[in-house]
């Protein structure tokens, strides 16, 4: 076992440690869909197996796919459809998106963008935020202004929990439904 540290480089690093050097034949991991794109990389450069545990990017069994990587976990767009349709009935198509930026981040908003398309969505708004955010008040004070009948907060972990909360002080929980393709028991 090893710690990406949240890191693709150091994901990769890792990985080659594991193959050259523990011998490992076969590599699980990670939850991060960049490192989980990097560590796909490296597996079939070393010509080892790779498990996806958690990067739920489309990349890694779509165009950067390879043949020693498989996916256990669900594929963005297996999420973003899955959800969309019952979002829109539910919650109206006037939707706000708060999007983490990274791989995991992107391929939920195209997905969700794709849905939108199919189901006469009107995305009005979305804010692309770095994944060390941890104060979400200018991005929540553009959604107030926007009025969505649909706040969609694709972030994850601790980032899901601060945005949440945030929401819940600046009144949006009591005005604005808050959903997305995922809730994780921790962090609810």
């Amino acid at each position: 076992a090893e710690d990406d540290q949240n890191d693709p480089g150091v994901g990769v690093q890792k990985a080659r440690k594991l193959v050259q050097q523990n011998h490992c034949v076969a590599l699980i991991g990670t939850i991060n869909s960049g490192i989980s794109l990097s560590v796909s990389g490296a597996a079939n450069s070393l010509g080892v197996m790779f498990m996806d545990s958690g990067g739920h990017t489309d990349d890694v069994t779509g165009k950067n796919c390879n043949w020693n990587t498989f996916r256990v976990c669900h594929s963005t767009w297996m999420e973003t459809h899955a959800t969309g349709l019952d979002l829109a009935q539910r919650f109206g198509k006037r939707w706000y998106m708060i999007i983490p930026d990274y791989a995991f981040g992107h391929s939920l908003y195209d997905g969700y963008v794709d849905v939108a398309k199919k189901l006469g969505v009107d995305i009005i708004g979305s804010d692309l935020v770095p994944l060390t955010l941890t104060d979400f008040s200018p991005y929540l004070t553009k959604v107030q202004s926007a009025k969505p009948s649909l706040l969609i907060v694709l972030n994850q972990g601790d980032q899901f929990v601060n945005a949440l909360k945030q929401a819940a002080a600046f009144g949006i929980q009591k005005t604005i439904p808050i959903g997305g393709p995922q809730c994780e028991l921790e962090a609810v």
